[in-house]
C-alpha cells in the first residue's frame, strides 16, 4: 500500500493526506465517503452569502456550479444550509 501512495505522490503528483483518504480533483475520497476540499467549501460559502444579498444571473450560475460539487459528494448538510432554491429559480 505504501508503494502505491509513493507512486501517486511522486510520479502522478497527487496529494495523499493519510492512508485512509485521497485528495484528487477537488474531492477528498475516503473509504465510505466523498467530501469537497475545504478551500472550495469556503469559496462556496462566500458565494452563497453574496448571492443571498445580490441574486443576479451571474451569481446564480456560479451557485449552480457549486451545486454540481455538492450533488456528487456526501454534502447534504451544506446543501440544506446554504442553497436557497427559490432565489435561484427567480434569478434565472
Amino acid at each position: 500500500m505504501n508503494l502505491i501512495f509513493k507512486y501517486l505522490k511522486y510520479i502522478k503528483g497527487f496529494i495523499v493526506r493519510s492512508v485512509c483518504s485521497l485528495d484528487f480533483c477537488g474531492f477528498v475520497f475516503t473509504r465510505d465517503k466523498t467530501f469537497i476540499r475545504k478551500r472550495i467549501t469556503k469559496n462556496m460559502r462566500r458565494k452563497c452569502f453574496k448571492f443571498n444579498k445580490n441574486p443576479t444571473k451571474h451569481n446564480a450560475q456560479s451557485m449552480l456550479s457549486y451545486y454540481g460539487w455538492v450533488k456528487h459528494t456526501d454534502s447534504y448538510i451544506l446543501y440544506k444550509k446554504y442553497f436557497n432554491l427559490k432565489l435561484l429559480k427567480e434569478a434565472l
